[in-house]
């Protein structure tokens, strides 16, 4: 019989903050899940000007980035994306299991988000391991 090679697998504690750790209140961040991606608290604080608003959800496959571009109600390009609507403690959940499937050892993690300056207002989420939320 061949020697085995075990690796121990840590138990996740239900909830955000057992889950990601306590970043989860203090940065803008979103988690990636099964069937599409939530944003906390801080994020709509740090990025969310209206409420409902859209989603355009763009993907750099190569370098491992979701970005995320939101516009309001009164755009014209508002029915074409994705609803995002904040429930009452400010967080909220968009569905789109393509993210799910291009990068599926995302899931279960938290990226921190970060809005950069020179890409037309998108948010970008490296998702890498470097950038979890611990």
């Amino acid at each position: 019989m061949s020697e085995r090679n075990w690796e121990p697998l840590e138990k996740q504690i239900g909830g955000a903050v057992g889950t990601y750790g306590s970043a989860w209140k203090r940065y803008p961040a979103v988690s990636i899940n099964k069937t599409g991606f939530s944003i906390n608290k801080t994020f709509a604080k740090a990025f969310i000007r209206t409420n409902p608003c859209a989603v355009f959800i763009v993907i750099d496959t190569n370098n491992r980035i979701l970005g995320l571009k939101l516009v309001s109600g009164d755009d014209p390009t508002f029915a074409q994306g994705y609803s995002l609507r904040l429930d009452g403690g400010g967080r909220a959940t968009v569905t789109c299991k393509a993210i799910h499937q291009r990068f599926p050892d995302a899931v279960g993690y938290a990226y921190r988000a970060q809005k950069t300056p020179g890409e037309a207002g998108i948010i970008e989420i490296e998702l890498s391991p470097a950038n979890r939320l611990k």
